[in-house]
């Protein structure tokens, strides 16, 4: 039986060894590394544990929006081949154009905009803001690139060799690595790789960072986007940047985990880490500053770009009562939810409607089988459908730690969360009346709860996002500033 570890306890672990070891010591090749180590044990409650507490494989699977499209195929790829890559775009022309700012982007992040067309949920707010300037979408090559359809130009790249250590790179010593593992053995504090395992990771960072400084040179940006900077491939990206002197920007796209906020910075010149992070909120400037206060003008709040432009559009409010309810990646009581949530609507006559995370949109159909029976339950249209025009279609949303949450409070939706996640992460707005805290998602479900799920009068004090209007404005000044070099 696998079993995932506790994010308070991987945020306690990665305290102790900041406090108890000078961090700021392990470095390669001129670099401080540390936030590379740290992304690792940041993120750990992503990763499947066996009964004896070492890694497991995962049985989820990723499929992207894209594997549910139409079979529609673009055949014609223009390949430029070079020493340990190669980059490829339907468009010949695109390999002779330097571009103002690059998009590195991911599968997972994609969304359908039209029937064959594909967009960035993260990113295409920034793309329409900077439509005056010129944007290239940077994808890895996989088998599927020849199905996707963007409105904006594309460029894939893939690496020869992505698992190897060239010498240059295996003779040299990570300076500070091996006393941290020592250091973190006699301690007995968490970390379930071994020595090896973060040297070779770390290390190829640095490797890949070579294919990503040649595509740069090519396309000579001015400003690179990103999310999920702690993954090593980000982290190339990062670092093939900070070579060439190219400013970086992570772009916040959900809650902030232990591997994204409390970051310790050394030189944030020298560091695997952006130079500037857009967040959606003074929440998220708060966890941020908790380690360091000096890098306060790195941060910079603009909320959701997309998200004002929405309250122009009527908000229906049929006549059947809906739930939305939110999957996590996280999550292995997903059906157990929804189990109970059908339950629950067959008694008062409401509409179940299930959202899955984008790396679960493979149980579509399962979910679709399972339920069959119940005319109210829908998990297609709920999935696939842009997040901010469900939203105009439901009554209540049910969440545990997304930041769902915020954006359902925004729009006037009753809020339930549930479990110790969501009484941490959203601890002012409970106390303010703006959401709903229940033990667990049993708890919300219970038929006497009915009058409260139904009649409970919402709060204004949805302080969150409502502040954002005003400092986008100002957000706004500071990313064209940063893309003129000011």
């Amino acid at each position: 039986m696998s079993f995932s570890i506790d994010p308070v306890l991987i945020e306690l672990n990665l305290s102790a060894i900041e406090r108890e070891f000078d961090t700021k010591t392990i470095k390669f090749n001129d670099f401080f590394v540390w936030n590379a180590v740290r992304a690792l044990l940041g993120g750990l409650h992503l990763w499947s544990f066996n009964s004896k507490g070492f890694l497991d494989k995962s049985e989820r699977k990723t499929i992207a929006a894209f594997n549910i499209l139409s079979s529609k195929r673009f055949n014609e790829l223009y390949i430029k081949d070079k020493k340990d890559y190669f980059i490829a775009s339907r468009d010949k022309n695109i390999f002779d154009r330097k571009y103002d700012v690059l998009f590195f982007e991911s599968y997972d992040s994609l969304a359908i905009k039209s029937k064959d067309k594909l967009i960035n949920r993260i990113f295409e707010p920034f793309k329409v803001k900077l439509n005056n300037l010129s944007c290239l979408s940077v994808f890895p090559y996989d088998d599927n690139a020849r199905k996707i359809d963007f409105d904006n130009d594309v460029i894939f790249y893939k690496k020869s060799l992505d698992k190897y250590l060239r010498s240059n790179y295996q003779e040299n010593n990570i300076k500070g690595l091996r006393e941290l593992f020592n250091f973190i053995k006699n301690k007995g504090y968490i970390c379930p790789f071994s020595y090896d395992y973060v040297d070779s990771w770390i290390k190829s960072i640095f490797i890949r960072s070579e294919v990503f400084v040649g595509i740069l040179k090519q396309f000579k940006p001015r400003l690179v986007f990103l999310t999920s900077f702690y993954s090593s491939e980000r982290m190339a990206v990062v670092l093939a940047c900070k070579k060439l002197g190219i400013k970086t920007i992570e772009v916040q796209h959900g809650m902030l985990g232990s591997n994204f906020y409390k970051l310790p910075f050394s030189v944030i010149e020298k560091d695997l880490i952006p130079d500037y992070f857009w967040l959606w909120g003074n929440d998220a400037k708060e966890y941020m500053q908790n380690m360091n206060n000096s890098y306060s003008h790195n941060l910079i709040i603009g909320g959701k770009l997309d998200l004002f432009d929405e309250l122009r559009y009527e908000i229906n409010t049929g006549s059947v009562a809906s739930i939305l309810l939110i999957e996590q990646y996280t999550h292995n009581h997903t059906l157990d939810l929804v189990k109970k949530a059908v339950a629950f609507a067959r008694k008062i006559n409401i509409k179940v409607l299930l959202r899955l995370h984008p790396r679960s949109h493979h149980l579509i159909s399962e979910y679709k089988e399972l339920f069959s029976e119940f005319d109210s339950f829908e998990v297609e249209k709920a999935t696939l459908s842009p997040l901010y025009q469900l939203m105009r279609d439901v009554d209540t949303v049910i969440v545990e730690s997304s930041t769902v949450a915020h954006e359902a409070v925004f729009f006037g939706k009753r809020v339930f969360l549930y479990g110790d996640n969501a009484k941490k992460y959203f601890s002012k707005y409970i106390e303010n009346g703006s959401m709903s805290h229940f033990g667990s998602y049993s708890d919300i479900f219970d038929i006497s709860h009915k009058n409260q799920v139904f009649n409970k009068n919402i709060s204004s004090n949805s302080g969150y996002f409502l502040s954002c209007e005003l400092l986008m404005n100002d957000a706004w000044k500071n990313m064209l500033r940063i893309i003129n070099g000011a």
